[in-house]
């Protein structure tokens, strides 16, 4: 990987308040209620540069940041640096370096991707960063073990007092140290550069700076914020991405079930039971749930890989659980429409009432266990692609608490 150090644009807290209040979660995370609470909360959070409330295009995050840089919410730090990022709660810590990452290197093959991206996604994200030319939040990525010197860089640069501490609003703590020791810099850079590592999160927003470089002129635009993390150590985790599926068929189940390779068992007890039953499955297996009932569905990976090779899936793919159940399951049980959920809860309810659209119910939630990190490295270094929002690695680092200005370099 070629990361390098870089300017940090970072609210001032003395003029907009503190960082809890100003940054705010990942905004593919951020729904409605949760804009407008950290809207009344702060007028200076970031999602102001997410959205216009209605204004024609990004006109109005477009004219905030000028207002902020010009009045001194935004400042810039007096020069370039790399910085530890570190998320932890009361049992887990994740940690990691945040740097430029030269969009280059995904040709090279030294940054990989494991997902398919939505291309009127994308599009929305290259209009936001033209308009908006500021990296709001890093994307995260994950590698298999650099040299230890790496980990010795960080581990000595978290021993200060932290630039930034916060606690957020469930409980976990943000930490930033700036990594500037000219000895300590070249180490990380130096040892980065003989790993390649994996996309975690960001493919949109990647995708969306690899498509500006093409369009904007300037050193700025060839790289993109990035946080990296060694997976084997203080590395991140994998959690369930569940799928919420319409049915054309009035008993998916019961298609399901008579599937050959495919073991259907009513379960009796409460769906978050079921769902944290697959979610710690060492074997291959979902959970159905619909409105009149929920079931155990255990899959025999060695019958239907036949099916998928037949289908010309390739073999790194036929391990994947959501693989089979896109290619295999949802077809046999009907279903035209299907989106991801990561909350079974929201899911749950989407069965029983509408959606913020006035859609109609839907007929199936379908619960899935999260790939090993090994799994999705796995298929980025085999060149396939998972299926779009199948991977949810979690903790996430905060938009807004560390940023880059594009034209900065």
């Amino acid at each position: 990987m070629r990361l390098s150090p870089f300017v940090a644009l970072r609210h001032d807290p003395t003029v907009a308040g503190p960082p809890a209040e100003t940054s705010a979660p990942s905004w593919s995370e951020v729904d409605p209620f949760a804009y407008a609470e950290h809207r009344t909360a702060n007028p200076y959070t970031v999602l102001e540069l997410l959205t216009d409330r209605g204004r024609t295009g990004f006109d109005g995050a477009r004219d905030t940041l000028a207002r902020w840089r010009r009045t001194g919410v935004l400042v810039p730090d007096p020069g370039p640096a790399l910085w530890v990022y570190e998320i932890a709660s009361a049992t887990t810590r994740t940690r990691g370096v945040v740097g430029v990452v030269d969009t280059a290197d995904v040709d090279d093959g030294q940054l990989l991707e494991h997902e398919d991206t939505v291309a009127a996604v994308t599009a929305a994200r290259v209009a936001r960063l033209r308009a908006v030319p500021v990296d709001l939040t890093p994307v995260t990525a994950v590698h298999l073990g650099a040299p230890p010197s790496v980990q010795a860089a960080l581990t000595r640069a978290a021993g200060a007092e932290p630039v930034v501490a916060m606690q957020d609003e469930i409980g976990l703590t943000h930490r930033l140290w700036r990594l500037d020791d000219p000895v300590d810099v070249q180490l990380v850079v130096e040892g980065l550069a003989g790993v390649a590592a994996v996309l975690a999160d960001g493919h949109h927003r990647l995708a969306a700076a690899r498509r500006a470089r093409q369009l904007e002129d300037g050193q700025g635009w060839g790289g993109t914020l990035a946080m990296v993390m060694d997976a084997t150590h203080d590395g991140p985790s994998l959690r369930s991405v569940h799928r919420l599926l319409r049915c054309s068929h009035p008993d998916p189940v019961g298609q399901l079930a008579a599937l050959e390779g495919v073991q259907a068992t009513a379960w009796t007890g409460e769906a978050d039971a079921l769902a944290a039953g697959v979610d710690a499955a060492t074997k291959p297996l979902i959970g159905v749930v619909t409105a009149s009932g929920a079931w155990m569905v255990e899959l025999e990976h060695a019958r239907l890989g036949a099916v998928l090779d037949g289908a010309g899936v390739p073999p790194v793919l036929q391990a994947l659980d959501v693989t089979v159940a896109l290619e295999l399951l949802f077809p046999v049980m009907g279903a035209y429409h299907d989106r991801p959920v990561a909350d079974v809860a929201v899911g749950l309810d989407r069965l029983q009432d509408t959606g913020p659209d006035g859609e109609e119910p839907c007929d199936a939630l379908v619960l899935l266990r999260p790939p090993t990190i090994p799994q999705v490295v796995a298929v980025a270094r085999a060149g396939e692609r998972m299926p779009p929002k199948s991977t949810w690695f979690w903790p996430k680092p905060r938009a807004g608490l560390l940023m880059r200005d594009i034209a900065a370099g």
